[in-house]
């Protein structure tokens, strides 16, 4: 069996020696780069036995195009017939070129692998399996290798899977060589129109400050009109060494030989000055000696003013994200942590250390992590979400909850998420209480009406009753009068009963007059009967949706009804004004006051708390103060639609 096995071994090694051997005699023949390709990719072709070959270039996932640069194919699968061309990058494209770009070993396709066929490709030309690398001349960016099986699902082995890697990686060796050749050549061309086309400044100078020459890019950068004009200045002697540093340039190219990216300042014809990145090197004769300095320079100033605004953003961010009441995290696509604030820190109480080790999805509640997952996918989609509430860990191993809203930024170079974290527990509490305190006000409310119902209508009926069946078992016309008399007279009171329990539920006159007349009527009523004063000036003279009046009726009677309980006031100010779009509701009491914190804690301000809710059931906003023996009032305001 080991015989075997080495025999085996050894062919395979041999073979794929042959294969190599019969790629580099190719390539060594070869000095044009297309017919080299096309040779490659063509013998590859009967090597792999496979059904289409191809080179195409960018592989860069974010190129808006791509060109196939070779294509070998069986007359049975043709395939893109648009060498040279640029073709547009289709959905799945870019994702083969982010995956091979990232491993560094061919990658498979196909119904059994981990990377499965894009159904766009299927369709279009027919592949059912294909395997792709990335290849990196030395200049230039990366190209893409890839091979298709149509005619049936393929696995290729990891005997083929090496050979293709090192025919790959031949053809990535051979285009460095003939792209720097085919560059060159072109180059020879290009440096004709360079020196008058180039947006680069480009010269030459001697030692000694004067200067030999300058393209129009440089002349029009200094303000110059000509080179006869500029060669009146000599660098050494007319310039201030203070703005234009020529002895450290010459003292640095001397030193090296060449200079590249050095930042420093030009003096213009006006005398001002512009940012400059300046790469030089010096141009000698056989002896030796030096004959002048060649030279680029890049106006840089508009870059060094973006530097510097940038340097501003990137320090506010960083106070921002230093001194944010609320809790920061910057996290990448894979849900590592990258940065967090003190102010998370602190809500967590998790070390510093130990959080930038986990990942975002492990602090929060196990149930929202798909939900987290999805909105970072939706994120990278450039998908704009609203704030959500969920629930995380803190050090204790408690959990609470918190609002979370996230956007997409770019960091360090990269994107990235950023998410903000409010601690909204004291919120979600205080939601609470405010919802327990309306189900109360409703059982109240129930409770009220039962008994109206069982207080007042429930005897009238009973009596109903009783004279119904006496006027049966009268035999008297006379007694009968009297108790059909009676018993209307009762009917009649239930009636009124009914109204009255009715208009308390829902006020007739507020629904038939207005808010503003529907006061004016509840307020009567009390003045009628007590000694209390009550001020009331509105200007607010039209109708508004119901639940508005009907909210507002509800909270002002509320106010009445806790002052003429609890306070011991003899005068109430009610204010109600219509400016604009909004509506100001100004309520005040000269009672005995109260404390409002100490009474909202307590199972004692549920009537508060109501009137709280109530107001933001409206999107308005309250403010009340009150203190003791300094009476109570009450500001609201709500925008109306």
């Amino acid at each position: 069996m080991k015989q075997k096995q080495a025999d085996k071994e050894r062919k395979a090694y041999l073979n794929f020696l042959k294969n190599i051997d019969q790629i580099n005699k190719i390539i060594q023949r070869s000095k044009d780069m297309n017919q080299m390709l096309w040779n490659v990719l063509k013998t590859s072709l009967s090597i792999f036995n496979c059904d289409r070959i191809w080179l195409l270039y960018p592989c860069d996932p974010n190129a808006p195009t791509f060109r196939v640069q070779t294509e070998i194919n069986n007359k049975e699968y043709p395939g893109a017939f648009q060498l040279d061309t640029d073709i547009p990058m289709k959905p799945g494209g870019d994702k083969i070129c982010k995956t091979i770009l990232e491993s560094k070993l061919p990658v498979q396709y196909g119904p059994d692998e981990k990377h499965k066929i894009y159904p766009e490709l299927h369709k279009e030309f027919g592949v059912l399996s294909q395997l792709v690398m990335a290849i990196y001349p030395k200049t230039g960016k990366a190209w893409a290798l890839g091979m298709h099986q149509c005619s049936h699902p393929r696995k290729w082995t990891n005997d083929e899977i090496l050979l293709f890697n090192e025919i790959g990686r031949r053809i990535e060796d051979s285009l460095s060589s003939l792209l720097f050749f085919k560059n060159l050549q072109e180059s020879e061309e290009e440096h004709r129109t360079l020196f008058e086309n180039s947006t680069i400044g480009i010269y030459r100078t001697t030692p000694d400050g004067k200067v030999l020459m300058a393209n129009p890019a440089l002349l029009k950068m200094l303000g110059y009109s000509s080179l006869k004009e500029l060669q009146k200045i000599n660098l050494e002697k007319d310039l201030d060494e203070r703005i234009y540093p020529r002895s450290k340039f010459k003292s640095m190219i001397n030193q090296k030989g060449t200079i590249y990216g050095y930042e420093t300042q030009y003096v213009k014809k006006d005398g001002t000055t512009i940012d400059i990145n300046e790469s030089a090197q010096i141009i000698k004769n056989s002896n030796g000696e030096v004959l002048y300095y060649e030279g680029w320079a890049e106006d840089i100033t508009l870059r060094k003013k973006a530097e510097k605004a940038l340097f501003e953003s990137e320090r506010k961010f960083r106070n921002l994200f230093n001194s944010s009441s609320d809790g920061i995290i910057i996290s990448d696509e894979k849900y590592r942590i990258l940065a967090i604030n003190e102010t998370l820190i602190n809500l967590l109480g998790f070390k510093k250390g130990s959080l930038l080790r986990k990942k975002i999805i492990e602090i929060i509640h196990p149930k929202y992590a798909e939900i987290i997952k999805q909105r970072i996918s939706d994120l990278y989609n450039e998908e704009s979400l609203p704030p959500i509430e969920i629930e995380t860990y803190i050090a204790s191993g408690d959990i609470i909850s918190v609002e979370i809203s996230c956007k997409i930024i770019d960091y360090e170079n990269r994107k990235a998420i950023l998410t903000m974290i409010r601690d909204i527990s004291e919120r979600k509490e205080t939601e609470r209480k405010i919802l327990n305190a309306v189900i109360e006000t409703e059982e109240r409310e129930k409770e009220r009406f039962a008994k109206d119902l069982h207080d007042g209508l429930g005897p009238l009926l009973s009596a109903a009753k009783i004279y119904s069946k006496s006027f049966q078992l009268s035999e008297n016309i006379e007694e009968k009068t009297q108790i059909i008399k009676k018993l209307e007279e009762t009917i009649d009171d239930a009636i009124l009963g009914i109204q009255e329990i009715s208009n308390n539920l829902s006020p007739h006159v507020l629904r038939n007059f207005g808010l503003t007349t529907a006061i004016e009527s509840f307020y009567k009523k009390i003045t009628d009967t007590s000694s209390l004063k009550f001020a009331f000036g509105s200007n607010f003279d039209i109708r508004v949706s119901e639940k508005i009046e009907t909210t507002l009726y509800r909270i002002i009677v509320e106010l009445i009804n806790n002052t003429l309980k609890h306070s011991n006031a003899k005068t109430i100010l009610l204010k109600l004004i219509h400016k604009e779009n909004n509506l100001f509701l100004h309520y005040a009491d000269d009672g005995t006051g109260f404390n409002i914190n100490k009474t909202l804690s307590k199972n004692t301000g549920m009537g508060l708390s109501n009137i709280i809710s109530r107001i933001k059931s409206l999107n308005g906003d309250i403010n009340m103060s009150s203190s003791n023996n300094k009476g109570y009032s009450v500001k609201m305001r709500i925008t109306l639609n």
